[in-house]
């Protein structure tokens, strides 16, 4: 699949699969419209939603992995189509757990688990405090 970079948000996109156009749009009923060639299918949010997270869960057991280092395209971003400004988060410590989870919202995938153990969540801080200006770690 080919998803080209940098596209406008539009309500229709188009991506290819192999030869195949994909055609996504978004409409006024709050619904959502697929093509992948075989006819247009409308899907509502909660179909939407579910499917985006079986497409996720999928990709994660593909055997070419998603990569572990940030791409290029993102080294040095601070605006455009890949940045999500200032998204809702939440943290809370897990019961019984040297752990704790992070969850932040994604406009465009909703709200996203991640469970940090307790040495990669103080690192995490560590390099937030590094990073923030006018923090009394900050470089």
């Amino acid at each position: 699949m080919v998803f080209p970079a940098g596209l406008p948000r539009t309500q229709e996109q188009a991506f290819v699969i192999r030869t195949k156009p994909i055609h996504l749009n978004a409409n006024k009923d709050g619904t959502v419209t697929i093509d992948l060639g075989s006819g247009p299918h409308m899907l509502a949010l909660d179909e939407l939603e579910s499917l985006i997270a079986g497409l996720g869960q999928r990709r994660a057991h593909l055997p070419s992995a998603v990569p572990a280092e940030l791409p290029q395209r993102l080294k040095g971003v601070v605006r455009g189509e890949d940045i999500t400004n200032a998204p809702p988060f939440y943290v809370h410590t897990l019961c019984g757990e040297e752990a704790v989870m992070l969850s932040i919202r994604h406009p465009g995938f909703g709200w996203l688990a991640f469970r940090l153990p307790n040495l990669k969540a103080a690192t995490m801080s560590r390099l937030l405090r590094q990073f923030t200006p006018g923090s009394p770690d900050a470089r």
